[in-house]
């Protein structure tokens, strides 16, 4: 709130990190004599603080999809800071949210590695890549995460009959996979 003569006052809001605004007001001198109003200008320059966090947040692997047989994925990032934007904020990497990676530049795209970064398991199954968000001002970090199931062995099939032998009598073929079998031909 600004005084206009300790009268009035005239509200501002204030909507950038740096802010500078002259303000022109009619106001008496102290004996208030009425005839003799003055111009009154005055210059502030007001830098806000921003304690808040991303309000927003959010990593996907390979576009949500649920298995992938390539270590190498691509997350896509986003996250959104309502003062200052996410320019200038940073973001870090982990696979078992305790070993994070140095701090880098906020992107809202990485390739990752599902089995090259520490505390990441080489073998295939459910993989989870968490990301911490911080914007310009260091606010945060905020937590995100998304899963994806690595699996990079091929499915084996082993095909037994019975009875081996020729024979005009029914036969019976099993057979044994490594992996679910969807359709079979």
């Amino acid at each position: 709130w600004i005084f206009n003569n300790y009268r009035t006052r005239t509200q501002i809001t204030l909507t950038e990190w740096l802010w500078e605004k002259t303000i022109k007001y009619l106001g008496y001198p102290r004996d208030y004599n009425e005839s003799a109003y003055r111009v009154y200008e005055h210059t502030y320059i007001i830098e806000l603080t921003d304690l808040t966090p991303p309000s927003e947040w959010e990593i996907k692997i390979n576009d949500n999809v649920q298995f992938t047989n390539n270590a190498n994925v691509t997350l896509t990032l986003y996250a959104k800071d309502e003062w200052v934007g996410m320019t200038g904020g940073t973001m870090r990497f982990s696979c078992d949210n305790s070993t994070f990676s140095t701090w880098e530049n906020y992107a809202t795209n990485k390739t990752w590695n599902l089995t090259a970064w520490s505390g990441c398991t080489w073998e295939d199954w459910q993989k989870t890549v968490y990301v911490q968000f911080r914007d310009a001002a260091g606010n945060g970090p905020r937590l995100a995460s998304d899963s994806i199931i690595l699996d990079t062995t091929n499915p084996t099939c082993d095909i037994s009959i019975s009875p081996e032998n020729w024979t005009n009598q029914p036969i019976t073929l099993t057979i044994t996979t490594t992996e679910e079998i969807l359709t079979f031909s």
